[in-house]
């Protein structure tokens, strides 16, 4: 039976020798036989450990690197493996991205698609493609329209059988081509380029058949309905007057033939030919700049030329003949001024004869009032009474002609004092007051409380405009009450200035509607019949008109209910403040006379202030209207009559009543003068300047605002009752 030790160290081999194994060695021989056996044993031993342990190591090793080798292969597999499925994802991201892109494309391709042929159905002109046979691919419904729907007439039928189907139903005007006509269209077809032209259909439309030719051959066709435009082009070539347009670049578009023949020949070259008209339109302008100036062209016809922008930035031209407006013009100035003449003619002698007559009936008067202050018999009293009443009554109407006849030539001048207008709302009532009282009227006066003490105006004519208003109301009133009213209002331009109101109501019959638009018409009356009752020249009410507006004022009339009328006038007025200084505002633009001004002015009731030229004035006098503007003739930017003539048409448009102009300057001849008058000027004052004339410009200024202290120190008389029949 073999030893089941398959192995064993040197020690166990030593201690077997140790214990008799080998009995017949010697002790001590063979003690050291084995300690040098167990020492050998031991270091084959060790060497063989030391070797086994390097084995070990060196295996431990190798499988360190193998374990590494494989955690970095299994890391690069991991790795690529995740790369991969990166790469995977994109691609399925892509293929989604690219898979919805199709659609989206394939959505918008659709929608495009169908937006297009909708805006191809929904065009109204014609729209068809045709392949390079000539063969229809698509139409639209503006282009089968043309054929009356008829159902041959699809995709798939050829332009020849459309030519003939276009000829043989009638649907065009073959005009003088006739049976032709189809060939000639097929032959237009065949060209390159193929021209445009115009189809006339059987309802009157102009269509303008419009084709190009595709890459692969086939061919786009397009109807264009032309009617409006065609029309518009024959309304334009048969206008009496002159049409032109121009692009944006002045090179004409159209022209009509009656441009051409008022153009006429032109000698002078164009810069550049395409532009040759519109030069030739910059020359006319330039003889006659401002908007539609009216020229003389070469060929001696007036022109009036009226000129559009369009909104493409070029523009329309308008030439219009008005030669015969000219000459029509010419005989109006010379009739008008002939008229101007006669009416002038007519004042003068009207004038002349009042004057004349007034003399003799200043001696009828006297004697009239002789003869009833004398000791007569009744008879003879009442025939002096009879004579006395006929002659005021003539004194009267040769008063209205002779206004009349002095508004007419111009020569009416206003005479502004400061005047109570209470007190004189109280004269007019006297002077009226014997007569309402005999027809047993009741004549009232209604002042308002606020109204000021003291106005600056004409009181001779503001009265005498409110006598013709309450005599028309005492003489047309038979029973009931007769009412004066005075109010108003301070002016929004500053406490200086008070809207004056003046009205009369009564309860007399009232003016006929049917009167009314020529109430203020000169020699008009409210009853025109031969049986009338009053008597009357017809000027009272023209005449207060007039008046009126040559105070910048208003007159008007309301009928009142149940019956009766209202009569009045509105004037604007300068308040006179005694407190205020006068303001002077002096237009110079030298230095030198505004210093000296400065000097001769420099009092304590005094307010100067300076413009350096018209237009400075103008906005001063606008701003703060002054007492007095001293005004001087030349001046720069705007000169001293042109700025009174603004002034004066700003008083007008405002209503204000006219400012005091006294004009400076150097020219003193009788043609200055008249220049001054008619720019609105007062009185003009000869350079150099003296003390001795500035005081008499502004001494009736300061007799104004003293006669105004008093009037305000004495108070005037007030009532509660306030209002207007406006």
């Amino acid at each position: 039976m073999p030893d089941p030790a398959s192995r064993v160290n040197p020690a166990f081999t030593t201690a077997r020798l140790w214990l008799g194994h080998d009995r017949h060695a010697s002790p001590m021989t063979g003690l050291s036989d084995s300690i040098a056996a167990e020492r050998r044993a031991r270091l084959a031993a060790e060497r063989m450990l030391a070797r086994r342990q390097a084995e070990m190591q060196r295996s431990r090793e190798e499988l360190s690197d193998q374990a590494q080798a494989l955690t970095e292969g299994i890391r690069e597999k991991r790795a690529e493996l995740a790369r991969l499925e990166a790469e995977a994802a994109g691609l399925k991201a892509t293929t989604e991205r690219l898979r919805r892109e199709r659609d989206h494309s394939r959505h918008v391709a659709a929608k495009t698609d169908r937006l297009l042929w909708e805006a191809l159905q929904a065009m109204r002109d014609g729209f068809a493609v045709f392949d390079a046979d000539g063969r229809m691919i698509v139409a639209n419904t503006g282009f089968t329209a043309l054929f009356e729907q008829l159902a041959e007439v699809r995709p798939g039928l050829s332009y020849a059988r459309l030519a003939e189907l276009l000829a043989g139903e009638g649907l065009v005007d073959t005009g003088a081509a006739g049976a032709d006509w189809p060939a000639a269209l097929i032959a237009r077809h065949a060209r390159d380029p193929i021209p445009d032209t115009v189809l006339s259909m059987w309802n009157g439309r102009q269509l303008r058949l419009s084709e190009r030719r595709l890459p692969d051959g086939g061919l786009v066709s397009l109807c264009i309905d032309m009617t409006a435009f065609i029309r518009v082009e024959t309304a334009i070539d048969a206008m009496p007057d002159g049409f032109c347009l121009f692009d944006a670049d002045d090179r004409l578009v159209t022209a009509n033939p009656r441009f051409r023949a008022l153009r006429g020949a032109d000698d002078t070259p164009p810069e550049t030919p395409e532009t040759a008209d519109a030069d030739w339109l910059a020359r006319l302008r330039a003889t006659a700049p401002g908007d539609d100036p009216e020229v003389m062209a070469p060929c001696g016809t007036w022109l009036r030329l009226h000129e559009t922008a369009t909104p493409d930035g070029g523009r329309a031209a308008m030439l219009i003949d008005v030669t015969a407006m000219k000459a029509q013009q010419a005989e109006l100035v010379v009739a008008r001024e002939a008229a101007e003449a006669a009416s002038r003619a007519k004042s003068t002698f009207l004038a002349n004869m009042s004057h004349e007559i007034r003399t003799p009936m200043n001696g009828i008067l006297a004697m009239a009032g002789t003869l009833s202050a004398a000791e007569l018999a009744p008879d003879l009293r009442d025939c002096a009474a009879a004579l006395d009443g006929s002659a005021r009554a003539l004194m009267a109407v040769l008063d209205d002609v002779l206004d009349v006849s002095a508004l007419d030539a111009g020569e009416m001048a206003l005479n502004p004092a400061p005047f109570d207008p209470a007190r004189l709302l109280d004269e007019v009532a006297d002077m009226l007051g014997p007569v309402a009282a005999a027809k047993g009227l009741d004549l009232g006066i209604d002042r308002d409380i606020f109204l000021p003490p003291a106005l600056v105006g004409d009181a001779g004519r503001i009265r005498q405009i409110l006598l013709n208003l309450a005599g028309n109301a005492v003489k047309f009133t038979e029973t009931g009450r007769v009412l004066l009213r005075a109010t108003g209002r301070p002016e929004d331009a500053g406490p200086d200035r008070f809207r004056l109101h003046l009205t009369v109501e009564d309860t007399g019959p009232g003016v006929p509607p049917d009167r009314t638009d020529r109430l203020f018409a000169a020699f008009s009356q409210t009853d025109e019949s031969h049986t009338r009752a009053h008597d009357g020249s017809g000027l009272g009410l023209a005449l207060c008109k007039r008046l009126v507006a040559l105070m910048g004022g208003e007159i008007w009339h309301r009928a009142l209910d149940p019956h009766g009328a209202c009569f009045g006038i509105a004037i604007s007025l300068p308040a006179i403040c005694a407190d205020r200084p006068l303001r002077v505002l002096a237009a110079e633009d030298n230095a030198t006379n505004r210093f000296v001004l400065g000097k001769m002015l420099a009092d304590d009731d005094i307010e100067l202030s300076f413009a350096e030229n018209g237009a400075e004035a103008l906005a001063a006098v606008q701003a703060t209207p002054p007492d007095l503007v001293l005004m001087d003739i030349s001046m720069p930017v705007m000169d001293g009559l042109e700025t009174a003539r603004r002034i004066r048409a700003w008083e007008a448009e405002t209503g204000r009543p006219p400012l005091r102009i006294a004009a400076l300057t150097a020219h003193a001849g009788s043609e200055t003068a008249a220049d001054c008058a008619a720019a609105g000027i007062d009185r003009h004052i000869a350079k150099p300047l003296s003390r001795a004339a500035l005081e008499d410009e502004l001494a009736p200024l300061r007799a104004a605002r003293q006669a105004a202290c008093a009037l305000a120190k004495a108070g005037a008389p007030g009532s509660d009752n306030s209002g207007s029949c406006t």
